[in-house]
């Protein structure tokens, strides 16, 4: 059980591989919820939790009562239960995001309730069976299946020119685009895509390098959470995925805080991510979005 270098190895094969695929499908889950939520919603997202919400403030205030922990203040979501994805998916005014794609609620409250117990049964170190196993990926052809329309919607994606952007995005992007004229702005380009209910920008730095913090600084100073980034730090790349239901101040503040962005020079030795706040919406760069589940 303990190897010479004093190393654990409780695990069994099974339950290792159940443990991996069980998390992936449980934090893809939590994307595509919020995915959906702020595409629909925009700024107003978090207003479809209901209940859900309520306890996990709870429980993030329970972690920062204990203050020798660190709680995760900007990722609401992952204070929330695996039942409460399933309560919030089923609920009124959300279902219908996902009404198209995938089986009726009944058939889906089952997967849930397999998906549930498994899980339970996994973390509470109960042996994972060749039953278990074949029932996880039942569960992961199911969700491949269900969101594979995310690719398409990729695929269609298009260009859009800056002034043809909705009255929200128009504004601030034209003024984001307008300023790589300037020979001491940072930014080398910026284009717009249409993503089905997002609009992505993409922005180049001309040189030096973006902060890894930089997400992070800009929800904290435009004071919202309502979009994905995926960041390519060292090259100096920003893709920030706005909904197309954006209200005009929240994404002028989203928009200008990416824009006014200082860019550092290139390190030799980056510093380490572990000291970098955790956010639910930031992926690296290479990750395009959305994304369909895949292992």
């Amino acid at each position: 059980m303990f190897g010479q270098d004093d190393a654990a190895s409780f695990c069994r094969p099974n339950c290792e591989r159940a443990y991996s695929r069980l998390y992936n499908i449980e934090a893809y889950l939590r994307f595509m919820l919020r995915w959906e939520l702020v595409g629909a919603y925009a700024e107003n997202w978090q207003g479809q939790l209901g209940r859900v919400l309520d306890e996990a403030r709870e429980r993030l205030e329970q972690e920062r009562a204990l203050r020798i922990i660190d709680a995760d203040e900007l990722n609401i979501m992952s204070y929330m239960m695996l039942g409460d994805l399933k309560d919030v998916m089923f609920k009124d005014g959300v279902w219908s995001l996902f009404r198209q794609q995938w089986p009726p609620q009944d058939l889906l409250q089952s997967d849930f309730k397999l998906l549930i117990a498994v899980r339970n049964k996994n973390a509470h170190y109960r042996p994972v069976t060749a039953r278990d196993m074949r029932t996880i990926e039942r569960l992961q052809t199911t969700i491949s299946e269900m969101t594979d329309h995310y690719r398409r919607e990729r695929a269609n994606a298009f260009l859009k020119a800056p002034d043809k952007l909705p009255e929200p995005l128009k504004e601030p992007v034209l003024e984001w685009v307008a300023s790589i004229d300037d020979e001491d702005s940072p930014w080398a380009s910026v284009t717009a895509t249409k993503l089905d209910k997002y609009y992505r920008l993409d922005g180049a730095l001309r040189r030096g390098a973006l902060p890894e913090d930089a997400v992070h600084q800009i929800v904290t100073f435009g004071r919202a959470d309502c979009l994905f980034a995926g960041l390519d730090a060292a090259s100096g790349r920003l893709s920030l995925y706005l909904p197309k239901e954006i209200g005009a101040a929240q994404a002028g503040r989203l928009i200008r805080h990416a824009m006014a962005l200082t860019p550092i020079e290139v390190e030799v030795d980056p510093p380490s991510r572990e000291e970098l706040p955790r956010l639910d919406y930031v992926f690296d760069a290479a990750v395009q979005l959305p994304a369909p589940f895949r292992l």
